[in-house]
């Protein structure tokens, strides 16, 4: 992710080894070098690039902030502020190259003794999921009232 200024700063960029001539801010856990691995969206090819980051920290919120300054390139998962790609504040650098997503589920025993913490959570993220991914397909009603 980057903003459009940034982007348009720093040229084409077609494939993952493009970005190492860049500023590249990373999500980190006090590592010195950081990797991305990405998919084409053709599903078949898939590099993985290594590099010293700009600047990293373990804070996504921090890094969204960094991004909207336009001090580089980052990475930056959706859930963490998709108003930003929606409003065009972020655009995606490489849309035909991703960096794999992962599921998340919300595991439990069943409706008649489930928690109160995970029935009001459950109820959250069903509320909230068409909200931040407008994008995403409904879920069915056998789905969502699991």
């Amino acid at each position: 992710m980057a903003t459009p200024a940034c982007l348009k700063r720093c040229g084409a960029i077609r494939k993952p080894q493009d970005l190492l001539e860049h500023r590249l801010l990373a999500f980190s856990h006090w590592k010195a070098d950081c990797s991305w691995c990405f998919v084409h969206e053709n599903g078949r090819e898939k590099q993985t690039l290594t590099f010293q980051p700009l600047f990293a920290m373990n804070d996504f919120a921090g890094l969204a902030s960094m991004l909207l300054a336009g001090a580089g390139i980052g990475e930056l998962p959706p859930v963490v502020r998709p108003d930003l790609v929606r409003e065009g504040k972020l655009v995606e650098v490489m849309p035909q190259w991703r960096l794999p997503t992962y599921d998340l589920s919300l595991v439990y025993l069943g409706n008649r003794h489930i928690s109160k913490p995970c029935r009001l959570f459950k109820e959250f993220a069903i509320e909230m999921a068409p909200v931040l991914f407008p994008d995403f397909p409904e879920q069915s009603a056998e789905h969502s009232s699991s």
